[in-house]
């Protein structure tokens, strides 16, 4: 959401429509964990769209092409950090497509773009994030 206070009033409408609506959810054939994802993504989708942002990623299809040993370095924390500082479209394609496993398809449907705007989108992520790799890796590389 770009900063921890929008991110937990996101979270704290997901949980008030969890409750809402836990009746309605089905407990015979339903996944519980996807059935709440799903209603934070919107949740968090909504929000966006209230403050009328934009974002547009190109294709990602995985963490950027680096050295694995670099990527194995970095703490969760710093993962984390890095995704944060992408622009607000560019972390959601990314976590719809990457952490999720959304389609582009589905992701262009929620979020009322083209689906090749998707992977445009989801791409230059991907440059974007790789960049920040090396940066890292070379940084940690004369330590």
């Amino acid at each position: 959401m770009g900063n921890e206070a929008e991110a937990k009033d996101v979270l704290q409408d997901s949980f008030m429509r969890i409750f809402k609506y836990a009746r309605t959810f089905d407990q015979v054939g339903g996944n519980l964990k996807g059935w709440m994802k799903t209603i934070c993504i919107r949740e968090a989708l909504k929000q966006i769209k209230k403050k009328k942002r934009t974002a547009s990623m190109d294709e990602l299809d995985y963490i950027p092409t680096v050295d694995p040993v670099a990527v194995q370095n970095l703490d969760t924390e710093q993962l984390h950090n890095l995704i944060s500082e992408l622009p607000d479209k560019q972390r959601t394609v990314f976590n719809l497509y990457v952490v999720e496993g959304y389609s582009h398809k589905e992701i262009a449907k929620r979020m009322k773009v083209e689906e090749a705007s998707s992977r445009s989108i989801l791409s230059r992520t991907k440059a974007m994030l790789k960049k920040k790799l090396l940066n890292i890796k070379s940084k940690e590389s004369w330590v």
